[in-house]
């Protein structure tokens, strides 16, 4: 089998297909953990519709909001009989209904409500990087955005991001330090699809920007802002069930 895989943890600038030219029988392995989510609301590009010879896969719980779980997608018939008669019982012994059925749940979601919850998160993601940059963060724009993804990225210097992820930890914020080239070696990584999920009745962007901010330095009043930001009890996007 000759392929070639594509991998991307760290993302802001989905690919462009149409520049991707394979030799003959070659399959494109697409490994979309990340955007799962935003391709199934139609915001990216689906390489399962613009390559023939593709196999997408990926986990289940991030942009897509569902287990932690993974898919693997073709429309290859040939490649689809190759894939069921390896994984089990090679690679799976047994399921997990439980599993199953919460998935199954995730993607009835994402197919009702996935355009605007995909969308949302974008959105928010953009305004993000908008209001960082304000606030002096070193965001990497693409023309006039920050991201096209649910990723930010700040560049900065190793102990700035020591800092900010010492003071997140401290106060239960969830990013992630990278010391990666991409990053000019040190940085930190946002994403927005848990607080796109939210039922939020105003734009959260402007506050958590704030609480963000407050982490580069160890004299700023974090919880202060944190206790200032009205976090809904209810989420969005899924199905409404009555109490009994």
């Amino acid at each position: 089998m000759n392929y070639f895989l594509y991998a991307p943890s760290d993302i802001i600038n989905p690919p462009n297909y149409s520049k991707l030219k394979l030799p003959e029988n070659t399959v494109f392995l697409y490994d979309a953990s990340q955007t799962l989510g935003l391709i199934a609301g139609n915001q990216l590009d689906n390489p399962l519709i613009t390559i023939d010879n593709s196999i997408v896969f990926g986990g289940t719980h991030k942009t897509l909001p569902g287990p932690a779980n993974g898919l693997i997608m073709t429309c290859s018939k040939e490649w689809a009989l190759k894939i069921d008669s390896n994984i089990s019982p090679k690679y799976i012994r047994h399921t997990q209904m439980h599993q199953v059925v919460s998935l199954l749940y995730a993607l009835f979601e994402m197919e009702i409500f996935g355009v605007e919850y995909s969308k949302r998160i974008i959105n928010y993601a953009q305004e993000l990087g908008l209001e960082l940059r304000k606030r002096e963060f070193d965001i990497p724009f693409i023309g006039n955005q920050a991201t096209y993804t649910h990723q930010i990225f700040i560049k900065t210097s190793e102990k700035l991001m020591n800092t900010i992820y010492s003071n997140a930890f401290k106060y239960n914020i969830t990013l992630n330090k990278k010391v990666k080239k991409l990053f000019d070696i040190h940085g930190i990584r946002l994403g927005t699809q848990e607080i796109a999920r939210l039922k939020w009745d105003y734009s959260p962007i402007k506050e958590i920007a704030n609480i963000i901010d407050s982490l580069k330095d160890n004299q700023k009043d974090t919880l202060t802002l944190m206790d200032q930001l009205n976090i809904p009890r209810e989420i969005e996007f899924t199905f409404k069930t009555e109490a009994t």
